[in-house]
């Protein structure tokens, strides 16, 4: 395990944090606080550590990680943990246990069968999202599981969320990343990480309309209540390998107020590296797309974004792959915090990276 540490201050912005109301709550400055490696394939409470793809705070000041392992290396699982830091310096991640996501017949995942992406913590359990595997016919999910992996039940998807064998609906590997509950409340957005294929097409080098949909659905029917348009930026750097892999997308989102998200957006251009920005969408003024079969050739206001944070800025000499992220606990000074934690893939060239900020409030 390896640290560095840093400082870093943002500009103004506004967003709330766990504990205050669901109104835009006043913050003036993000200050990077530290950073924590896990090196790859880790072995840690008997499976191979990595892949975290998702992370969220639970009542007890517990973390939850969630892989995204496809019960390759160990069965789908997610991992407790604590972290131990205050507004000088983060000092560590304690990985206290695993456990295993378990299917309708109470049984781990088989391989290949489910993809985890995003985990957040709601009234004492746990909603998970699952990319499945267009290839293999396997669709996406979004489950409900109690703090031991059980479990507890399915929310139905939308017709719209799922793979088909022509080009509609979602696309490989680029379902539900992101999700989120507002504080306090049964607000639950979830995000696609890319475009749909009838919403136009994935970024590319140039500037294209491509829009992911933030759906709030109800967590009991699935049926979605509202959906707004955000659209993602271009993919800023050219792969310098011939045709080889260049993207941008949305890994996850943290609602921060009732019209108000954070959206992290991750492009990756194979051997030049990976591109993290952090922005804040606002859905004022937005349209309710949620009767919109296309995105295509209709017309419609997208959410608002704001850049926050651009990550190859912050002092930082590495930056992996960034998938999730959660506000922490309070600091002792008693300012907010907010942590972020790079999917290492799996890969011997990439690390599981936690980084750790302190909101500091507007006086």
């Amino acid at each position: 395990m390896a640290k560095r540490f840093s400082s870093f201050i943002l500009l103004l912005f506004v967003l709330s944090f766990k504990g205050f109301s669901q109104d835009s709550f006043p913050v003036d400055s993000i200050r990077l606080i530290g950073e924590v490696q896990i090196k790859p394939k880790t072995e840690i409470k008997g499976t191979v550590f990595g892949g975290i793809s998702g992370i969220d705070r639970g009542d007890n000041g517990e973390y939850y990680l969630i892989s995204d392992d496809k019960s390759s290396f160990s069965p789908a699982r997610f991992y407790k943990a604590e972290f131990f830091y205050d507004q000088n310096k983060f000092d560590s991640v304690s990985i206290k246990s695993v456990r295993f996501l378990k299917d309708k017949d109470a049984q781990v995942f088989e391989k290949y069968t489910v993809d985890p992406e995003s985990i957040r913590y709601y009234k004492g359990n746990l909603y998970w999202t699952s990319e499945g595997d267009r290839r293999r016919g396997i669709q996406p999910l979004i489950r409900i599981a109690d703090t031991s992996g059980n479990y507890i039940g399915n929310i139905p998807l939308n017709p719209a969320f799922q793979y088909y064998p022509k080009e509609y609906g979602l696309r490989e590997n680029l379902a539900f990343e992101g999700s989120s509950f507002l504080e306090n409340t049964d607000t639950y957005w979830v995000a696609n990480e890319a475009p749909l294929y009838q919403d136009g097409r994935v970024p590319q080098l140039y500037e294209t309309q491509s829009p992911i949909r933030f759906s709030f659905i109800d967590t009991y029917s699935g049926r979605i209540k509202k959906q707004y348009a955000y659209l993602l930026d271009k993919v800023k750097q050219a792969s310098t390998k011939p045709n080889g892999e260049q993207m941008n997308s949305s890994p996850e989102i943290l609602a921060v107020s009732s019209h108000q998200l954070l959206v992290l957006e991750r492009g990756y251009s194979e051997s030049v590296g990976t591109t993290v920005k952090l922005y804040k969408a606002d859905l004022n003024g937005a349209t309710d797309i949620k009767r919109k079969k296309s995105l295509v050739h209709t017309a419609y206001n997208p959410a608002s974004k704001q850049l926050l944070l651009n990550f190859s800025k912050i002092g930082l000499p590495y930056i992996d792959n960034i998938e999730g992220m959660t506000f922490g606990h309070r600091l002792p000074n008693g300012n907010p915090s907010l942590i972020f934690v790079a999917d290492d893939n799996f890969s011997e060239r990439e690390v599981t990276q936690f980084i750790v900020f302190e909101v500091v409030l507007k006086k």
